[in-house]
């Protein structure tokens, strides 16, 4: 999961406080890491890494984020990006 909320959704629908976390977690355009639950939630990461390694193995060229724009070209550096808190 990558959430990737670009500033101008942030500005219109979040509060100050709520763009504030979302810096935090790094779940703004450009970052696009997993939510803080979503990651402290995670218990076996060797098998998430695999699954990780995996993924990036197919060397994706292009992305679509649910939350946020798609990646037309540097799909397999954006997800390593995202993914690196594995």
């Amino acid at each position: 999961m990558s959430e990737n909320f670009p500033d101008a959704f942030l500005q219109e629908h979040w509060s100050w406080w709520k763009r504030w976390i979302a810096r935090r977690w790094k779940i703004i355009e450009g970052k696009g890491h997993a939510p803080l639950e979503v990651r402290l939630s995670v218990v076996h990461r060797s098998r998430l890494r695999a699954a990780r390694d995996k993924v990036l193995a197919w060397r994706p060229e292009r992305v679509v984020i649910a939350h946020g724009g798609w990646r037309d070209a540097g799909g397999a550096a954006y997800l390593q990006r995202a993914f690196a808190w594995i």
